[in-house]
């Protein structure tokens, strides 16, 4: 239940890949309080007895090298960015359900690719002015790999006119992606089930 003792930990253990498992059953939010936190390499899981635990991001945190969340219900309360993401990384939401607060929490000023299996990225929906979770720098992007029942909110994404966003849909009739008016860059959806129902015979080899 100490956020402090276990992020002390977790640096004393060393760089290489760790796992959080959070157990709400203990105290329900879990919360990660205020500070500044750097999660390489760091992987955030629901404890197996604690299945879509509640997990609350504190106003006044900051992230480094967040890569994704697992069997969460997390819910930042940010009134700022919590990271800028300046690398091109991969983001991966598993079983996970996600809630901005009155900021964008992630600024994207590089080229990113977001896995989203069976989660649901919100944004803020109970009337904060911004409800993004992303806000895409002019000249940047997102590839979303959108997987079983995924849901990309309304006004999920923010950016210029320079952004890119691409969404991949393995299943267009089980994903959900909304639409996202603070958004005027380019939005790409492709559905990838479509290339396995294209077929090319030649007449001859040299076709």
């Amino acid at each position: 239940t100490d956020w402090a003792l276990l992020y002390n930990d977790l640096n004393a253990i060393g760089p290489g890949p760790r796992t959080v498992y959070i157990d709400d059953s203990l105290s329900s939010p879990a919360i990660i309080p205020a500070g500044a936190y750097d999660l390489t390499n760091v992987t955030l899981i629901g404890a197996p007895n604690s299945p879509y635990a509640a997990l609350q991001v504190s106003d006044g945190v900051t992230f480094t090298g967040f890569t994704g969340a697992s069997n969460l219900y997390l819910e930042f309360l940010n009134s700022a960015l919590v990271e800028t993401i300046t690398d091109s990384r991969i983001l991966t939401f598993t079983n996970c359900s996600i809630q901005s607060g009155s900021s964008a929490v992630f600024e994207i000023d590089n080229y990113v690719t977001c896995r989203v299996i069976n989660s649901f990225l919100y944004g803020e929906f109970t009337g904060h002015p911004n409800p993004a979770l992303f806000n895409v720098g002019s000249s940047y992007g997102i590839n979303f790999f959108l997987e079983d029942q995924s849901n990309i909110g309304n006004d999920c994404i923010t950016g210029g006119s320079g952004g890119n966003i691409i969404a991949l849909f393995v299943d267009a009739s089980a994903v959900v992606f909304g639409t996202h008016s603070g958004f005027t860059g380019t939005i790409t959806k492709v559905l990838s089930s479509d290339s396995s129902r294209v077929a090319y015979f030649p007449s001859s080899p040299s076709d």
